[in-house]
């Protein structure tokens, strides 16, 4: 009876450490190691999600000779990695290793190497992105031959994708992005080929639920093609009221414009967001301006809100006839140092630009026409963040007319006071350095010679 007892009691123990064992769950490993070697490099690496993806960024720092072992506390999901150069997805999962190797100035050329991990799934968004090709919407061809074009990098596209083994949901994602910037990529050629009637072709595939807030937070060439939607009904709306009231501004009734056309509550938070610091500056009356943004923003974006405010504040500090701010000391184009105390007694037309800023160079043939016609004005051309070498090239290339300077990187002050959230931008000082106008016209707007002529 003793020797039953014993064994019944072995048994029983042996049952409960089975039993404990198994309530004991293994606890997964929360992060993921990466680790790799980037040659020609700046020194970093960006690590962000991609949009859709809910996850945190990170930078990652390269030893001299571009090595690197981090540990990341991040979600599954897709990433973007930034070099400087390159910007390449990237997907990562915890308790998985992943290495690489590759020379940032021949990515295109040559690829990565790719260890560890989810080897499959990284290359096919690295040769996704060693082989994107970059479109120039202006190319002169018929709607016919771009949309074969078009055609032809999207099956190239979706066979890579079929042949990559994803998972369903980041196939699913990445069929639907390529299938959005296929049609970001038309529309804008028809935009720029100025094509009013295009065929039913692509008529029928651009006719897309423009109202998908899911599609909108996750792909931004739809983001981006929602956007321009709004905004063009805008200014066909602005066209029609300036038949009514030559004095009706788009600049000024933006947020108005953005509360009537966008089709949903989140894409209308996520547009004022995005351009109302734009809007803000461009717009003549601020105290209006800014009423419309407190009335018809509904987002939760408390960094947002306060960015508005503070901006709201300061160019109501701009007004005509206050003394305007100043600069000190920025490097002159023909030698030595400038400041805007150096041209009182004169008026001054500002004109801030940067030689990587596209939309600058418009205005360059026709400042040079004003500089001969009004002599007595300063022309002041400050380059914004811009390199010393591009700058004097491209003055010397395109013999830019009007006084040039170098804005100083460690003293952005003047730019700051001025509220600069976006170039070109033009400033008109008089003779005692009080503003006559923050946000003067461009030299292409008739209304900057209606300015000069008042002087």
């Amino acid at each position: 009876m003793l020797s039953k007892m014993k064994i019944s009691t072995v048994i029983n123990l042996l049952i409960l450490i089975v039993l404990c064992s198994s309530c004991e769950k293994e606890k997964e490993v929360e992060y993921s190691i990466f680790k790799g070697n980037i040659k020609n490099t700046s020194g970093a690496l960006q690590l962000r999600p991609a949009k859709g993806f809910e996850n945190e960024s990170k930078t990652i720092r390269l030893d001299e000779f571009g090595n690197f072992n981090d540990t990341l506390f991040t979600d599954e999901g897709l990433y973007l990695l930034f070099d400087g150069t390159n910007m390449i997805n990237f997907f990562l999962k915890p308790s998985n290793t992943y290495g690489l190797e590759y020379d940032a100035k021949k990515f295109r050329q040559d690829g990565i190497k790719l260890t560890g991990s989810d080897i499959a799934f990284n290359e096919y968004f690295v040769e996704k992105s060693r082989t994107q090709v970059f479109l120039d919407p202006t190319v002169k061809m018929t709607e016919t031959e771009y949309r074969d074009l078009l055609n032809d990098i999207k099956t190239k596209q979706l066979d890579r994708l079929n042949d990559s083994g994803l998972s369903a949901i980041i196939n699913d994602y990445e069929k639907s992005k390529i299938e959005y910037q296929y049609l970001r990529d038309l529309k804008l050629f028809l935009f720029y080929a100025g094509i009013k009637k295009p065929t039913k072709e692509s008529i029928n595939e651009l006719n897309i639920n423009y109202s998908n807030d899911e599609h909108y937070t996750k792909f931004g060439a739809y983001n981006s093609m929602v956007d321009d939607r709004v905004i063009l009904q805008m200014e066909e709306k602005a066209k029609k009221e300036k038949l009514r009231d030559t004095s009706y501004s788009n600049n000024q009734n933006f947020i108005k414009g953005v509360n009537e056309f966008a089709p949903t509550e989140l894409i209308k938070n996520s547009i004022i967001s995005t351009f109302g610091p734009q809007y803000i500056v461009e717009a003549k009356d601020k105290e209006s301006f800014y009423n419309d943004f407190i009335s018809h923003y509904t987002g939760n974006d408390s960094i947002f809100k306060n960015e508005m405010s503070e901006l709201y504040l300061d160019l109501s500090k701009l007004q005509k006839g206050t003394t305007s701010p100043t600069f000190q000391n920025y490097k002159n184009y023909t030698g030595g140092l400038t400041s805007l105390d150096d041209f009182k007694g004169k008026d001054v037309l500002i004109n801030l630009w940067a030689t990587w800023c596209l939309n600058c160079y418009e205005s360059i043939p026709v400042i040079e026409t004003l500089v001969e016609e009004y002599p007595e004005v300063v022309f002041l051309n400050i380059a914004y963040q811009d390199e010393e070498k591009k700058w004097r090239k491209m003055i010397k290339d395109k013999k830019f007319a009007g006084e040039h300077i170098l804005a100083d990187r460690k003293d952005e002050s003047f730019f700051e006071e001025y509220a600069v959230t976006g170039i070109p931008r033009y400033i008109l000082i008089d003779k005692n350095g009080n503003i006559i106008d923050n946000n003067a016209p461009r030299p292409t707007e008739e209304g900057l010679k209606i300015l000069l002529d008042s002087l």
